[in-house]
């Protein structure tokens, strides 16, 4: 029962998600990523602060353009992705659509019978404890006779 409702719950928030903006935060972090990555490569290259500088301004029409470059070619491998999964995702929800009632109907029928099983576990369960404990003691009383005999045995031939 808890199963299904939280399925329920993530279904519904799935419905209601909007993939695009997924899409456009992960290519705006890609853009702004290799942007990043570009600057402080070459800002950490072992050049003194003016050659660094010079070589931002002579570059940096080229580091705009590989940058632009990357987000083309992360926007193409998205839609690619989105193209070949959709059909995956759409059989998905026809599997869960068209199972769903045969779940809810397993679980009608099975609960009872869980409950039955439960209700009738219980008075076995009691019965194997209540055997466990009278074998516990059971080898509790014949380890403390063996005890005995032990000393008895050992104390007895010291003696002697």
């Amino acid at each position: 029962m808890l199963k299904k409702r939280r399925t329920k719950i993530m279904c519904e928030k799935c419905a209601h998600v909007d993939h695009k903006g997924n899409t456009q935060s992960f290519l705006n972090g890609a853009f702004i990523g290799t942007v990043v990555g570009a600057i402080l490569g070459v800002l950490y290259a072992p050049a003194t602060g003016k050659e660094t500088r010079k070589k931002l301004s002579e570059n940096k029409e080229e580091y705009i353009e590989k940058s632009r470059q990357v987000l083309e070619e992360t926007k193409e491998l998205l839609e690619t992705i989105k193209a070949e999964t959709q059909p995956m995702v759409n059989k998905v929800k026809e599997v869960h659509h068209d199972a769903e009632p045969y779940l809810n109907e397993l679980q009608t029928r099975v609960a009872p019978i869980l409950k039955d099983v439960q209700e009738a576990s219980e008075p076995l369960r009691d019965e194997l404890m209540e055997k466990i404990e009278q074998l516990a003691e059971e080898v509790e009383d014949k380890v403390l006779k063996e005890k005995k005999s032990v000393r008895k045995k050992f104390f007895n031939s010291t003696n002697n």
